[in-house]
Order: structure tokens, then C-alpha cells, then sequence
């Protein structure tokens, strides 16, 4: 939790004026507390999430990978605010131990926030670029030539896709960590199906199926939209019925980017097209 405010209060620091001392204070106390001899992380909390739960040894390896990742994440987010030598050692020495021990990771979560905190530890280094790799491998994809999804689910258990859980809110929480890999290395191309999926698992009101995962998602979408050229949104959403006729023409534009709601008697398949234009468009039925 300790790691997880740090991330966010380090992503604010530049939009709000924050006790800098204060969050000082909480990165040294996170290193001082947690932080292993070997640079791993460790929980001492008697609450454990389900992601900490297991007392086998290889799931005593995914926490302890997951938790270093998690930390690495949180102190890179926020180290700008106090840049002390302790807190760089800290960190280097936490993404050492990620690099020896990432080829143990079991899950295509672990390996997904494994793979984004190598990322932002050493871009270059040659161990996070074979984690990416090793990420992509577990990839599934939809379609072909281009792919048209990309996401990343756990192999390990079997998902309704139409039943919010905590296997379908792991799946987004994967792919976000993926595709924020994937950004920092800038293959938009790669990114693009990963996007369109993300885009498609929102549920209706703009979450996803849980805190945690909406919150990765929404930061893996601002920042995807960040580095892609912006484009002025001139689109036009088409609702027709299969065979009685057009219903309604919504024109999206950058002044009006919001259709209104409309009631239509299901007595025919309804069709939603759009022309060709720019823009992503989210239709709720």
C-alpha cells in the first residue's frame, strides 16, 4: 500500500503541491522496513491480498517477484521528489534481484509488472529486453495480419468473459503492465491491438471489473494517447436496423464528443458503423 501511494503521489507531484518531506519519509521507511538483504521486497502486514496468498515455495517466489516489482514501480514513480543516493541504491539493487530471478516468474501477471519494472530500472538492459520477449511469447491474439486483440490471461483458470472476477480483472491488470512495457519501447504497431482489446473490456460507467485494474488500465490508456499524434475527432456513428432502415446519425466531433442516450424497440438486429474518420468510439447497448 505503502508502494502503491508513492506511485500515485509521484505522478501528481506535477499538477499539485505536495509535503515533499513527507513522502521523504515514506520512501525511506518502505526501504528501511521492507526491503530484503537480497533487494527484494517483503510484506509484513497480516492482511495478505489474493495476489500474496500461497505458501508453496514457487508462490512464495511470484509474491516475492511481485511485491519487488510493485516496489521498484512506486519508488521510480516518486524518486524525483527525494533523489537521495540511498533511495537509487535501493532501487538498483531491487531491480538486480529482478533480473537474477525473473526467469522464475510462473504467471503472465508476474511476468507482465516484472517486465514493466526492468523496463523503467534499465530500458536497455539485455534481461529486461528478454523479459519482453518472454512476455510477448504468452501473448493471445485475435486475428491475424494485423492482429486485431492482443491481451495476456492466466492460463491457470477458466474465465467468464461476461462475469466480473477477480481472473478477468487480473487479465486487464496483465495487459495494462504489458502494453505500459510496450509504450516505454514505443512499438505503437504492437500496441495498437492491445489498445483496441482494453478499449472493449471498459464496462459501462468507465470502469473495468476492479479498483486495481481500473486504475492500471486508465493510466496504460493516458499514456497511450500521450505519445500518439493527436488528431481531431471527426466521426460519424451510424445505428441502423438489419432490414428496416436507418435510426439515428451521431456526428462526434472535438465540441461535442459525447453522443446522447436513444430508445429504440428491439424489433430488428440493430447494426452500429462508422464512416471513415478519426477517432475511437465506445457505443453501449
Amino acid at each position: 500500500l505503502t508502494a502503491f501511494a508513492l506511485k500515485i503521489l509521484g505522478q501528481v507531484n506535477q499538477y499539485i503541491n505536495l509535503d515533499e518531506i513527507s513522502i521523504c519519509n515514506s520512501l525511506l521507511w518502505l526501504i528501511d522496513n521492507c526491503q530484503m538483504p537480497d533487494g527484494s521486497f517483503s510484506e509484513f502486514a497480516d492482511y495478505q491480498p489474493v495476489k500474496l496468498q500461497g505458501t508453496l515455495p514457487r508462490e512464495a517466489k511470484e509474491q516475492s517477484l511481485y511485491l519487488t516489482a510493485f516496489s521498484v514501480i512506486g519508488i521510480e514513480k516518486s524518486i524525483k521528489i527525494c533523489p537521495t543516493q540511498k533511495i537509487h541504491d535501493a532501487k538498483n539493487k531491487a531491480g538486480d534481484y529482478l533480473m537474477k530471478n525473473v526467469r522464475s516468474a510462473q504467471s503472465p501477471f508476474t511476468m507482465a509488472i516484472t517486465s514493466y519494472a526492468l523496463a523503467l530500472v534499465d530500458l536497455n538492459h539485455p534481461t529486461a529486453r528478454s523479459a519482453f520477449l518472454a512476455l510477448k511469447k504468452e501473448a493471445s491474439v485475435i486475428g491475424s495480419d494485423p492482429p486485431i486483440y492482443r491481451f495476456w490471461k492466466d492460463t491457470l483458470k477458466t474465465l467468464d468473459q461476461h462475469t466480473p472476477s477477480s481472473a478477468t480483472a487480473q487479465m486487464v491488470e496483465t495487459t495494462a503492465y504489458a502494453l505500459l512495457t510496450t509504450l516505454l519501447r514505443g512499438d505503437k504497431n504492437y500496441a495498437n491491438p492491445i489498445i483496441k482489446w482494453l478499449s472493449e473490456e471498459q464496462r459501462y460507467g468507465g470502469g473495468f471489473y476492479s479498483t486495481q485494474d481500473t486504475i492500471n488500465a486508465l493510466e496504460a490508456l493516458t499514456e497511450y494517447s500521450l505519445l500518439v499524434k493527436r488528431l481531431d475527432l471527426d466521426m460519424s456513428v451510424k445505428v441502423a436496423y438489419k432490414n428496416y432502415g436507418d435510426l439515428h446519425l451521431f456526428k462526434l466531433t472535438e465540441d461535442n464528443f459525447v453522443g446522447s442516450t436513444m430508445t429504440v424497440p428491439l424489433d430488428d438486429d440493430i447494426y452500429v458503423s462508422t464512416g471513415s474518420s478519426t477517432g475511437i468510439a465506445t457505443v453501449n447497448v
